[in-house]
Parts: C-alpha cells; structure tokens; sequence
C-alpha cells in the first residue's frame, strides 16, 4: 500500500459532515485572513482519499504549518478520510502522514488517543502532552441522560432554577445572540481580571458561515426576562461540540447555568447529535455523567520551539502596541521632540 501527500489549495471534496472538516469552515477561516491550505491525501492510482485543513505561518524567521488551527477551537479537526478504509489501511495512512509533516515542520496535530495509535510516535523525535476531555453519550433516553446528572450539583440546582421561573430560548438570529454572549462573556473575564480573548467579529463570521444545522445557540432568562447566561454549541451530523459558554455573576444564585446545559443536552439529542463534547477536563463538567477520555497533543520537538517562541513574540508585540502607558509615554517622547525641533 502507497499513499501520497501533497500541499494544494484547497480540498478536491469536503466533508462537510464533520463541521472543523466543512467547506463552511474553510470559508470561515478564509474569512479572518488565515493563509489556509489542504494536504491532501491520495493512494497510488492518483484517487483523493482524504485530506487535513491546515495554515501556513510565518513569524519573523519561522515558517510552519500546523492543524488544527489554535485559538479558533478545532481539536477534532484531524485527517478526514471520505472513503472507507480497513484499520490496515489506516494505519499505514497515519504513518506515512507523519513521515511527511515531519519533512514540512507539522506542529502541532492534536489526536484522541483511541482514535490514533499512540505507538506510531515511539522513537519519534515528538513530544507529547497529554490531557483529558470528557465526551456525552445522547443515544441513551432522556430519561437515562438525566438519570445521570449528579442529585446534588446538577438536578437540585436545575430543580431550583425551574422553581425560580427560570426558562431556555433556542435563538435563531446571530447577531441578537452574540450582543447578549458577549455581556455574558465580559462579565466572566473581567471577574477574572483578564481581558475577554473572544473576539466579536471572529464568532459572527464564524456562525453566519455555517448552516443553522450546523451550530446551537442556547439563552437563559429569569423571570423578569433578562438574558443571564448562554452558551454555543457546534454540530457535525452526529456530534457536537461545546464551544463557549458565559454567565452573569449578579445571578450565580438562581443556578442558571444547570438548567442551561441540560435544556442544551436534550435539544442537542431531539436534533439527532449522539455525542457531545465537552472540551478540555473540566471538573465541574462531571455533573452530567461525561465519560472521562484522554487525548494527545503530539508536536514535532524542533516544530514545537519554533510554535511557542513565535507565540511568544506576537504575544507580547500585541500587549506593546495595546498598552495604553506606552502609547502615553510615545506621545509625550514625539511631543518633546516637536518641542525641541521649534
């Protein structure tokens, strides 16, 4: 068995069943100028198996491509095969791929453990961390999803909220959801004493470049009517994935955010989705009866210092050129100046 790998602009196909894989996606990531490519993958007689949506960066000296994109919450976007291939086949696929991204500077490729041999990256110059996520399982009855939440810290506080009037909106409109998430969002950052790494316009072109199957975006009111917390979710086919999720402190007392997620759970379900992810391990995530899963982040170890060095550098360019002391202190050094040049 042969399989090729190339670099091209674009997937031959999409599977847009696998919404980090969409062709949605890589419209939203085209969007917010990332320089986006595809390797692609082919066997031997030249037919498109698959592909990895990836970017090309370069900081300074460093040039490097990596999947999945950081910061835009892609850690299920891997290798998407569209056709089906024995476990064989699969791996030698997974070998070969790693033989090329370690050729162009790969890193990093994040994988869960069960769905990727963990074997192929021993005696690899890689280095690998390691973390856990916890996953839902919505093919079970409402009644055994619920049943499976914890008494005290999941169905009393939803039980609470319910008697307080409390009530879940599905909404429909992006921007009338996003105005009301990202008070949420404020909120929960500025208790933080951190400024919110969200950013508006990136979610709305995310969410305008998806199909409304494609993403849940869940409101809780009191009774009074006034929005106190919310959370996106977004939806490939059978899975879905916990994106964000904010609330206002004022209204910690009224247990909003248990009724939230389990009103969220069961829509998800209605929809069809089977499965839900959590994200990274949380702990107060256990409440609704997750299995606990481990992935890994696997890098390439020369790639890896290249990644966090040039993060590194951007980092703290972005907090120079947005330091209000600095601007003043530049202000007051071009004002001497003009001074003196009179």
């Amino acid at each position: 068995m042969s399989y090729k790998f190339r670099i091209a602009e674009i997937p031959e196909v999409f599977n847009n069943n696998e919404v980090f894989n969409s062709h949605q996606f890589w419209d939203y990531l085209k969007s917010i100028k990332l320089n986006v490519c595809s390797i692609n993958i082919y066997n031997v007689e030249n037919n498109f198996l698959g592909y990895v949506i990836t970017t090309k960066r370069k900081v300074g000296f460093f040039s490097f491509y990596g999947s999945p994109v950081r910061g835009v919450g892609t850690d299920f976007q891997g290798i998407s095969l569209l056709t089906d291939v024995s476990n064989t086949e699969k791996k030698v696929i997974l070998e070969k791929f790693i033989e090329f991204i370690e050729k162009i500077n790969f890193t990093p490729f994040r994988i869960l453990q069960n769905d990727f041999p963990i074997e192929l990256f021993s005696n690899k110059d890689w280095i690998l961390k390691k973390n856990n996520r916890y996953i839902l399982d919505l093919r079970k009855s409402e009644e055994e999803i619920k049943s499976g939440y914890s008494y005290k810290s999941a169905t009393y506080e939803i039980n609470k909220a319910k008697k307080r009037g409390l009530y879940v909106q599905f909404i429909d409109n992006v921007n009338d959801f996003l105005n009301i998430h990202f008070e949420h969002l404020s909120d929960v950052f500025s208790r933080k004493g951190i400024p919110n790494p969200h950013s508006f316009k990136r979610l709305f072109a995310l969410l305008n470049s998806l199909n409304k199957n494609q993403y849940l975006l869940s409101i809780i009111f009191n009774l009074q009517g006034k929005p106190i917390a919310s959370n996106i979710y977004l939806i490939g086919q059978k899975f879905s994935y916990y994106y964000t999720g904010a609330s206002l402190s004022l209204y910690f007392k009224d247990s909003p955010n248990e009724l939230l997620m389990s009103e969220s759970i069961l829509e998800l379900k209605r929809r069809g989705v089977e499965l839900l992810e959590f994200g990274r391990g949380m702990d107060y995530k256990k409440k609704y009866g997750p299995t606990e899963k481990e992935f890994v982040e696997v890098y390439s170890r020369q790639g890896f210092w290249k990644v966090e060095f040039a993060e590194f550098v951007e980092y703290y360019l972005k907090k120079l050129r947005k330091n209000k002391l600095y601007k003043i202190l530049l202000a007051k050094q071009v004002n001497r100046l003009l001074h003196y040049s009179n």
